[in-house]
């Protein structure tokens, strides 16, 4: 049986709205990019540095090797420049050195922000004095390991990157600088006793690094602009095209599936219409026949062939209007609106009254039926209705199927440990194969009636029954075998539901 779930309400009965599904696509795919642009910028600002110092070194280097090559140049002519035209020596005070300080001092007057400056722990003029950052670069320095040293900082107020190289001492350098030790130069200053390959100095780089940064920030600016367009794109894409793939043909297929459950709310109400004035047409002549035929038979009229025939009219009265309930029964499952009601079931009473239904029945067809009923059985809480016309169709589809010479038998039993109680109808009729189990409980389904021309029916009841008895909390099961009768357990619980609303299985 089939169980149906409140639905969620709202105070006015409406169901809760929800966005539509392009803005609720949008709205994704938005987190998604605004999420794609965070971890972008994150990773932007952490590389910013890093691609920053890497263009600040790279022009330091060459800055670095531009002097450098001025240094060297100047000590290839340094002869030229010191020997007059008549081969006399006169030292003009042009060296390389000096070139290289002056040639530095023009560079850093004539740029904005650059600085390049030659300096030493031992300088022989104070503007040769090293600052805080040049003592750490001679430091690093000293020992020939590294060639430069560099950091990014702050200098006069402004980010740069300071730039230190190694400048070792070489021939050209020995010949004042050199031994020995504390004799005068062409300069007037003691030498330093230097050999060749000591740290003469350093060249000292200051590169201002605020363009470059101003460059990654708009790079940046610019790939998050991108990223921006793109968004409004794919969202503006999205949207459309969402509303002409997905949301057009949904709400065309939505509003079909209305108008088909329109067209079923109709058909339904046309339903119940043909079932009330079935109910009426049908039952209502079929139950005066069988009163007629009740009060004809209680007659003395003496003629046997009459009776007989009076009782056939009978019979096949009753039988129809059994289909008739079990037809109207069923559509009434079928849609919902077989309502259980809860009262006090005597199944002693249940079982007068089939033995007084199918006794003489059973005895016109040469049947033996018994019914029987443990002691320990108590009264039910259950629907009386029901019950009855489940053991009603359980009763009558073993008597339709056993010959004449054969039995039924209807038993009551409790089952204590699951709180039931359990009915089995068993019979030694015609039985039914295994594969045909549960087929027997389908609408309309009758296996083996093609070979029994003197079987009625509609294929209604035990479905019926079956669908009844899980409404009210049981189940019917059968065992059985062909040529050896069939068994249908009926197992009902002591407290059934109360205001149950049938429902399909």
């Amino acid at each position: 049986m089939a169980n149906t779930s409140p639905s969620r309400k709202f105070s006015d009965g409406a169901t809760p709205s929800r966005r539509p599904l392009p803005r609720r696509f949008s709205e994704l795919v938005v987190i998604v990019v605004l999420l794609i642009m965070a971890l972008y910028t994150a990773w932007s600002l952490a590389e910013q540095d890093r691609s920053v110092e890497d263009k600040a070194l790279t022009e330091a280097r060459a800055l670095n090797r531009q002097m450098m090559a001025s240094w060297a140049y100047i000590d290839d002519v340094q002869d030229a420049i010191n020997y007059d035209a008549d081969g006399s020596y006169n030292f003009k005070n042009v060296y390389c050195a000096a070139a290289a300080k002056g040639i530095a001092e023009r560079f850093t007057d004539l740029s904005d922000g650059y600085a390049i400056r030659y300096v030493r722990t031992d300088p022989r003029s104070v503007d040769d004095t090293p600052d805080a950052f040049e003592e750490m670069a001679i430091s690093a320095l000293n020992d020939g390991t590294a060639l430069e040293y560099y950091e990014l900082c702050n200098y006069e107020g402004a980010p740069v990157l300071r730039y230190a190289s190694r400048l070792n001492a070489d021939e050209s350098c020995l010949k004042c600088h050199g031994a020995p030790r504390g004799e005068l130069d062409e300069m007037g200053f003691f030498k330093e006793g230097m050999v060749k390959g000591d740290l003469a100095g350093i060249a000292s780089i200051v590169v201002p690094i605020e363009s470059y940064r101003l460059d990654a920030q708009l790079r940046m600016a610019a790939t998050l602009a991108l990223f921006l367009l793109l968004l409004v794109v794919m969202v503006f894409v999205i949207q459309k095209g969402l509303k002409h793939w997905v949301t057009g043909p949904m709400a065309d297929a939505n509003e079909k599936l209305l108008q088909a459950n329109r067209e079923l709310e109709e058909a339904s109400g046309l339903r119940d219409e043909f079932l009330a004035t079935i109910s009426h047409e049908l039952r209502t002549p079929l139950s005066s026949i069988i009163a007629f035929t009740d009060l004809w038979a209680g007659k003395d009229t003496g003629d046997a062939g009459q009776r007989e025939l009076v009782h056939q009219v009978g019979q096949n009265s009753k039988v129809l209007l059994n289909m008739v309930n079990n037809m109207i029964d069923t559509a009434r499952v079928d849609s919902g609106k077989y309502r259980l009601v809860s009262e006090e079931v005597d199944l002693v009473d249940e079982i007068v009254d089939l033995r007084a239904m199918a006794g003489p029945l059973a005895t016109r067809k040469g049947i033996d039926f018994a019914a029987s009923i443990d002691s320990d059985v108590p009264i039910l809480r259950s629907d009386w209705t029901a019950i009855h016309t489940i053991l009603g169709n359980l009763v009558a589809n073993a008597l339709s199927f056993t010959d004449r010479g054969g039995s039924v038998c209807l038993q009551a039993t409790l089952d204590a440990a699951h709180q039931q109680a359990v009915i089995t109808v068993a019979d030694t009729g015609c039985g039914i194969a295994e594969e045909d189990f549960e087929r027997i409980f389908q609408k309309f389904e009758r296996p083996g009636i093609e070979k029994r021309a003197d079987t009625v029916g509609s294929g209604l009841g035990l479905g019926l029954a079956r669908n009844l008895a899980r409404m009210l909390g049981g189940d019917i099961t059968v065992e059985s075998a062909i040529g050896h009768g069939s068994t249908f357990t009926f197992t009902l619980p002591l407290e059934g539901k109360e205001n149950h609303e049938g429902t399909r299985s």
